[in-house]
């Protein structure tokens, strides 16, 4: 509302300026500049609520403009009547429109009130519900709510002014990331698959990979695009013979019961992937915000430490510490305070920057971090693609396995499904 005021201000000002400027005659300028006195002082109290204050304002102002008429402005006596009627008309003209402006201004930014509560009406029918996003979808929904959720605690745990009202991950390139490991095979095949003794995935290889990675009764998208048609690539199992429905005798008993239950093991499945991969997203939100050692020089003085203590004392991380941090990652806030560094915001905050803008502009300057006794040039990437993903001992015997980073890349010898 003061923003209202002041460019109310501005404006009658800048106006008020123009009309004396172009004004020739030096008794009409003053005259002018009388009436535009009135106008903007009177404006000022209203708009203040100092309604005394307006009412005086008007009628000294309009008393002191009739005075200052009589004495300097020449009237002829056969319409003086005549003109101080119109005066007064004028002077109640300027003091509505300055009314009015109080009233719009004031009316700007109200809500009308709320009515009454009408009488509640009868329960309608239940009706099914249906999640319409696939499994991929609600993984990269997932994820991009989790860096949403873990920025803004991140900046209120570091005092930092953010909107509430804009996305904080805006990073294209984080974002891509997000979604090449939503819509992966290996994603995927965790989900409606697993890495169980089922019926389906009977035969694995040493590093817990199936080899028998279908039931010759499951149809399923195997990558093959010799053929053509609106089914080509689907196949049942491991064979190339073309699909469209799975081979189960829809009109069997057990048909509904074995849809079902894979239905719940892929949801279970979901969930217990989504848990680690959460805490794994979360991890590399810290290793980009994770302080160089002047940020960490700057904490110390805010808590009120001596330069020379460590750090590591004051607030300590369990981002290094592989053994314990997906049994920490959500529970101590106060470590947020070591993930404050600027540069990483940046790179949240800026749609278009990727890890080269870390190697140009980190690597080469002021980036040294102290990191187990250790000075390093420290590259948030380099940690990211060797974090690993911890789930049962199966799942995480291939190392494209064990790091989401790689999940869905092109021409990758270990990518499951292939």
């Amino acid at each position: 509302m003061n923003k209202l005021y002041i460019l109310d201000f501005l404006i009658s000002s800048v106006l008020a300026g123009i009309n004396i400027k172009y004004t020739k005659i030096k008794d009409y300028k003053i005259l002018v500049g009388i009436i535009w006195s009135i106008f903007i002082i009177s404006s000022l109290f209203l708009n203040n609520s100092l309604t005394v204050y307006f009412i005086s304002s008007i009628i000294i102002g309009f008393s002191s403009l009739a005075i200052y008429i009589i004495l300097k402005i020449p009237i002829k006596k056969n319409i003086s009547i005549i003109f101080w009627i119109l005066y007064f008309i004028s002077a109640l003209v300027i003091t509505f429109i300055v009314a009015s402006k109080k009233m719009f201004f004031a009316n700007v930014y109200n809500e009308p009130l709320m009515g009454s509560k009408g009488d509640d009406g009868t329960i309608g029918t239940k009706g099914e519900s249906y999640y319409l996003k696939t499994y991929p979808e609600k993984c990269y929904n997932d994820l991009v709510l989790t860096v949403e959720d873990y920025l803004v605690q991140n900046m209120k745990i570091n005092d930092i002014d953010y909107d509430s009202y804009e996305y904080q991950l805006k990073n294209l390139y984080f974002k891509q990331l997000l979604k090449r490991v939503s819509l992966s095979q290996e994603f995927n095949h965790y989900v409606f698959f697993g890495f169980e003794d089922t019926e389906d995935t009977k035969d694995t290889d040493m590093t817990g990979v199936p080899t028998k990675k279908y039931s010759s009764n499951i149809c399923h998208y195997s990558g093959i695009t010799s053929e053509v048609g609106p089914n080509y690539g689907r196949t049942y199992g491991d064979t190339d013979e073309q699909c469209q429905d799975d081979k189960d005798d829809k009109d069997d008993i057990n048909y509904d019961y074995n849809q079902t239950r894979r239905n719940v093991r892929a949801e279970n499945n979901y969930n217990k992937i989504m848990t680690e991969l959460k805490k794994v997203v979360i991890k590399w939100c810290k290793f980009i915000l994770f302080n160089n050692d002047n940020e960490d020089n700057n904490l110390k003085e805010k808590l009120g430490y001596d330069i020379t203590a460590d750090i590591n004392n004051i607030v300590p991380t369990t981002l290094f510490n592989n053994d314990k941090i997906h049994e920490n990652i959500d529970n101590n806030l106060r470590e947020d305070m070591r993930y404050n560094n600027k540069t990483g915001r940046k790179f949240f905050d800026d749609y278009f920057l990727t890890p080269k803008y870390f190697e140009e502009h980190l690597i080469i300057k002021n980036n040294v971090r102290k990191i187990r006794d250790t000075e390093n040039k420290y590259n948030p990437f380099t940690k990211i693609e060797d974090e690993e993903l911890v789930l049962d001992s199966k799942y995480s015997g291939s190392n494209n396995l064990r790091n989401p980073f790689n999940w869905g890349k092109p021409n990758d010898t270990n990518n499951c499904g292939k």
